[in-house]
């Protein structure tokens, strides 16, 4: 907002030091809000009034001592997640993501499928089959990062997907949220969801192939990791399909083809979570809270 500043007899000082001088007309402008660090530049309405950057990537812990100590961070690329399968699949265990008690690990190493959190379960990171073992209220995976972070309500992961009117048009759509797609296909190609930040306008010639927008999909939309680069520097949100986590915590399964996204939100015994195939959205979607999903954290905007 944009206002006029008349300073009358005497000059007047702002706080950040800069002086205005007596007798003289001002116009001021608010600057706008700064990118936090380890947020992507997009910005996305879960309300009628608040809008959220993402982070950069999935959350990660790592440990150097089997889960004695854990250092929390973002995926160092939107596209990371560890996945593999350990219940004689044909893709390899590629990370170590086997969790074999609370907090506590088998070998050392990275995970980034977390059961819902509880003051119970050191932010999920149990391997129990019953989910009365994570009662108790939820505890914000946000707080291992540091302030401001936190998790989406199922609400607002609804809000996002649904109901926004983002005032952007992509591939000819309007309003644009978000796209199945396959983003590095001149690499090893990696599957999941494409969120279009609030006013953002993107071509069809932006991508090798323009899929559907705000509906469902076989990964239809493809781009190469130049274009998907380009996607980013204007906001966009790239969420993998990493899969989940089960029997015990231990079995990895469905990496590259099922998203689970927790939400803060509980329901009963279980909680809500937003998931996605190559052809299906789950929004508001039921899952025992035993069963290890991907955590995308977001900072709201200032």
């Amino acid at each position: 907002m944009d206002n006029n500043l008349t300073v009358g007899s005497s000059n007047l000082t702002l706080p950040g030091g800069t002086a205005l001088a007596a007798g003289k007309i001002y116009n001021i402008s608010r600057s706008a809000a700064s990118v936090p660090t380890g947020a992507l530049s997009g910005e996305f309405s879960v309300s009628g009034t608040k809008k959220v950057y993402f982070s950069k990537g999935n959350l990660q812990a790592t440990t150097a001592n089997l889960g004695s100590t854990w250092t929390w961070a973002f995926a160092a690329n939107q596209w990371d997640y560890i996945g593999g399968r350990s219940n004689g699949g044909s893709e390899p265990q590629t990370g170590n993501n086997f969790i074999n008690g609370n907090g506590t690990v088998s070998a050392n190493g990275t995970v980034d499928l977390f059961g819902w959190s509880t003051s119970a379960t050191t932010y999920g990171m149990n391997n129990s089959t019953s989910p009365l073992d994570y009662s108790g209220d939820f505890v914000d995976w946000g707080a291992t990062i540091g302030t401001g972070w936190r998790t989406l309500t199922s609400d607002e992961w609804t809000y996002v997907f649904s109901t926004r009117t983002t005032g952007g048009t992509v591939f000819g759509t309007a309003p644009a949220r978000y796209a199945h797609a396959t983003i590095n296909t001149d690499g090893t190609g990696v599957n999941g969801m494409i969120l279009f930040p609030d006013g953002v306008d993107i071509a069809s010639t932006e991508v090798t192939t323009a899929g559907t927008v705000n509906g469902n999909s076989a990964w239809a939309t493809k781009c190469t990791t130049a274009q998907w680069s380009a996607l980013a520097a204007k906001g966009c949100v790239f969420l993998p399909a990493a899969g989940f986590r089960y029997n015990g915590g231990t079995s990895v399964d469905l990496a590259g083809s099922y998203g689970p996204y927790w939400s803060s939100s509980p329901n009963d015994l279980g909680a809500t979570e937003v998931g996605f195939t190559s052809g299906n959205l789950y929004l508001a979607y039921y899952d025992t809270r035993n069963h290890g999903n991907s955590v995308r954290l977001v900072r709201d905007v200032e």
